[in-house]
């Protein structure tokens, strides 16, 4: 046990299956929700219900994660993520399945920035780590296309359950050894975050390019399917697709890398 704390192994199981579980629970929401009946409206509808909870529930997480134990309060959190993943199965009218989505979301866009910076202060290479987040949403994406086509749409739910229990046994054997430097900043009031130009600037870039990130993901398999292609064959394109990252990942991270 002593030699799995702060492993490059629990590192490995917390991005892989973090981004392979977003992938399975968000990649084919679209195609899901259309097959079962509903319109596109409908899917915009869960999904901005999705964006709006996650904004408000942010500050929470990151303030529950800075009074308590971080790896508890993000193991505690995506448990209950595993728990809502299998009440989305069950969800059976829009407004239910627009909540229990919008809850699983939430968590896990809230703890996201919590495993980042988990991977930002480990021993180990950011990039080394980072590379498995790529992997691990660009093999989420093609393992939700085989089973939703496979198996059945419900089952990549379940899978998505057994890969928030591996992402939490890689969570709680991450250890930090980086000492991040505490500074005392002085109280921001609202007035100047509201008249930060800098801040504000940030948001809209922020807004227009997760928006059409977004937007791309979330419809690009349904937009597929619409033109001919399987639902497996859509999610292999998608798969391609976000593979081309990693030289990316190499590239901005290779003098790191052999320093």
């Amino acid at each position: 046990m002593k030699k799995y704390q702060g492993s490059y192994l629990s590192y490995f199981l917390m991005y892989m299956f973090y981004y392979l579980s977003m992938a399975l629970f968000s990649g084919l929401i679209s195609v899901y929700l259309m097959d079962k009946g509903y319109k596109a409206s409908d899917v915009s509808l869960v999904v901005s219900c999705s964006f709006i909870l996650s904004m408000i529930t942010q500050p929470f997480i990151g303030n529950l994660c800075d009074r308590y134990d971080k790896k508890k309060v993000n193991g505690i959190l995506l448990a209950i993520a595993g728990v809502f993943g299998i009440v989305f199965i069950l969800a059976n009218n829009i407004y239910m399945i627009a909540i229990v989505y919008s809850v699983v979301l939430a968590i896990l866009n809230g703890v996201n920035p919590i495993i980042e910076r988990m991977a930002t202060v480990s021993k180990h290479k950011y990039g080394l780590i980072r590379i498995w987040g790529t992997i691990g949403y660009a093999s989420g994406s093609q393992v939700s296309g085989l089973i939703y086509r496979y198996i059945s749409p419900e089952a990549m739910y379940l899978f998505f359950v057994a890969g928030m229990v591996l992402c939490v046994i890689g969570i709680l054997g991450t250890k930090d050894v980086k000492e991040i430097e505490q500074t005392n900043e002085e109280k921001t009031s609202m007035k100047d975050v509201l008249f930060n130009k800098k801040l504000l600037i940030y948001l809209v870039i922020a807004c227009i390019f997760y928006g059409i990130t977004n937007v791309n993901s979330i419809y690009l398999p349904a937009m597929y399917q619409h033109n001919g292609l399987t639902v497996s064959q859509a999610t292999t394109v998608i798969f391609a697709g976000t593979m081309m990252e990693l030289p990316v990942i190499f590239e901005v991270n290779r003098k790191s890398w052999t320093t």
